[in-house]
């Protein structure tokens, strides 16, 4: 009788040992997601940035600008850092979703 008690405690402590890593496996992915939602806002925010910048230099070539010109130049410049940001946030996106620390329960 006591070897059935002493291995149901046993279980009981593995069951808690195990629901415990679950229930940290699950706050890791809630941050993971908060942390991934976070960037894709600031990717959409970027892309607006991006939309706005390209508009600015299609209106600075229709108006005749040409290389050279410091407005334009400018422009090519902070559509230069755009990307460059889009692209960053891109790679930190797909660094979170192959992260192997990303557990599913």
């Amino acid at each position: 009788m006591s070897f059935a008690i002493c291995h149901s405690n046993e279980l009981i402590r593995a069951a808690q040992a195990q629901w415990q890593v679950i229930q940290e496996n699950q706050a890791a992915n809630n941050k993971a997601e908060q942390e991934l939602v976070a960037l894709g806002e600031e990717l959409r925010h970027e892309l607006a940035e991006h939309d706005r910048l390209f508009a600015t230099l299609r209106a600075l070539h229709k108006a005749g600008r040409k290389s050279g010109d410091s407005e334009l130049e400018a422009a090519y410049d902070a559509s230069s850092e755009n990307r460059g940001r889009c692209l960053e946030l891109v790679q930190a996106i797909e660094a979170k979703l192959t992260s192997p620390a990303r557990v599913y329960c």
